[in-house]
């Protein structure tokens, strides 16, 4: 929870520092926001030691993906501890930073929301609305969050959904180490 709200911090911070350097007027440059959200295993409570967190960076329409990718790696390195293994990858199929924070590995992907001057913490993605005028690295990102929350919602008992998706789990992870002894006695 504290590596999350150090997210949520730099995720403001990174807004309004990018706005202010756009020239932006200061009531845009307060009111911009920015959001982290979390997805996957870590959001299903499918999640043990040494797994990731998969977080989501929103920000309004007037913050790139380009922006992301020039200022947060070196806002991470100049956190108090600093994020370590900071690896960028713009080019990849989903956009990410990959990093780890107080031992914490986190893959960190961007989207914006093209209908929208402000992401405010409390702001949802339920709404479908908000995809429009996205292109498809931001409607990857977007809909990460969006299934997870889906899938949440469709399952009747939470609790047990996270129990049987964590054993399951753990099951898989066995399963592959066997296999990779198996085949190491082969060689």
């Amino acid at each position: 929870m504290q590596v999350l709200e150090i997210l949520q911090n730099l995720a403001e911070s990174f807004v309004k520092e990018t706005c202010r350097a756009k020239g932006l007027p200061e009531h845009m440059i307060q009111n911009s926001g920015g959001k982290v959200f979390t997805f996957g295993s870590y959001r299903l409570g499918a999640y043990g030691p040494g797994s990731d967190i998969d977080t989501l960076l929103v920000a309004p329409t007037h913050i790139s993906r380009a922006d992301f990718f020039q200022h947060v790696p070196g806002m991470l390195l100049k956190l108090t501890p600093p994020a370590e293994e900071v690896s960028p990858v713009p080019d990849a199929f989903v956009p990410i930073i990959k990093f780890e924070l107080q031992k914490i590995s986190i893959d960190l992907i961007f989207a914006r929301v093209p209908s929208v001057n402000s992401v405010p913490r409390d702001m949802s993605l339920e709404n479908k609305e908000l995809l429009k005028g996205c292109d498809e690295p931001n409607l990857r990102g977007l809909n990460g969050v969006r299934l997870t929350d889906e899938l949440l919602g469709l399952v009747p008992h939470p609790g047990n959904f996270r129990m049987a998706l964590r054993a399951i789990k753990l099951w898989a992870k066995s399963m592959l180490v066997g296999l990779s002894l198996r085949v190491g006695s082969f060689c």
